[in-house]
This record gives C-alpha cells, structure tokens and sequence, in this order.
C-alpha cells in the first residue's frame, strides 16, 4: 500500500488529518500541493483542493481518495483498517 498526501501546512485541514496520520504512524508521502515543484504530480492526480489524500495498492491502483476534510471515523475505516493499524 502507498499513500500519497497532497496538503500545506498552512492548511488547517491538513494539518488535522497530517496529525491523524502521524499519531498512528502510518507511513506516506507528503507532497506540498503549493509547491511549483509538485505541479506534475498534483496534475496527475488532479489535485486542485487541499487536503487530498490517494490510497494506491500494491498494483498502484487507488483504493480509497478522499478530498477535503477527513474524519477521525473514516481514517480509521478506510485507512488504518488498510495499514494493520
């Protein structure tokens, strides 16, 4: 499993789901979506809002993506379940 992370830490959103992820030491890939540097990757996966969150299988094909706030009640159904947690 991957999981990507498109945020900003200017984000309050994504710092609450960044938190989430962190408290459960869940690894993933951060990627700043205000950075020019990631204008490919976000375009890619068609980020254009924050936070953005893509859940990638083993075969690299997205599971679970979520835009925008994220619950604690979803984490915990969609994502942690997906990382043993």
């Amino acid at each position: 499993m991957e999981l990507l992370f498109f945020g900003n830490k200017k984000c309050y959103d994504c710092l609450k789901v960044r938190y989430l992820l962190d408290r459960s030491n869940i690894p993933y890939n951060y990627i700043d979506a205000f950075d020019e540097k990631n204008d490919i990757i976000c375009d890619e996966y068609g980020v254009d809002e924050i936070p953005h969150i893509i859940l990638k299988n083993d075969n690299k094909l997205i599971v679970f993506e979520n835009i925008g706030e994220l619950s604690e009640d979803d984490f915990i159904n969609y994502i942690a379940k997906n990382f043993g947690c």
